[in-house]
């Protein structure tokens, strides 16, 4: 499942040469979101009533981290954009694709954040996990400004993984 890549912008960051895409992935990344631009959401989810507007981009990871820790989908659901809102439908169907593919993000034991680039499009995040199997995992984490210039979580793109005995 970590194949299925969801995301909306990185595909022209690759084409620019501005992000590095594996191989493997450029090819499903672009059908992907010509897929996902071509379907418009009819509401988007707002943000979490509760949540604060948010300015900075890694708090946005992290208030989305700690609620997919608390098993929080909705929560979870509300800091991404309309348009990964509109890819998977319902906090339930993203909880799904999250605990597919990327469960390594719900209760890891170490979370990093990096900032690798900030563009007109957006900011760039690379976000390394260490799960408590002690597998670190690697991700590109895409953030754009909502309507009220808060962060919200455009696409995550997988990266290298690997153990850390290897």
């Amino acid at each position: 499942m970590q194949s299925r890549l969801f995301t909306l912008g990185l595909a022209s960051l690759a084409l620019t040469g501005l992000v590095m895409t594996p191989a493997p992935f450029a090819g499903s990344l672009l059908a992907w979101t010509s897929a996902a631009h071509a379907q418009q959401p009819a509401v988007p989810t707002p943000p979490p009533s509760d949540a604060i507007l948010i300015v900075d981009p890694e708090e946005v990871i992290r208030a989305q981290l700690a609620a997919m820790a608390d098993e929080n989908w909705e929560q979870a659901f509300g800091y991404a954009t309309p348009g990964v809102q509109s890819q998977f439908g319902t906090p339930q169907r993203f909880a799904a694709m999250v605990e597919g593919g990327f469960s390594f993000m719900i209760d890891p034991t170490s979370t990093q954040l990096i900032r690798v680039s900030e563009q007109a499009s957006g900011v760039l995040i690379e976000a390394i996990f260490i799960s408590r199997s002690q597998s670190v995992h690697r991700v590109l984490y895409h953030l754009e400004r909502g309507e009220a210039q808060d962060w919200r979580i455009a696409g995550v793109l997988p990266g290298n993984s690997g153990d850390l005995a290897a």
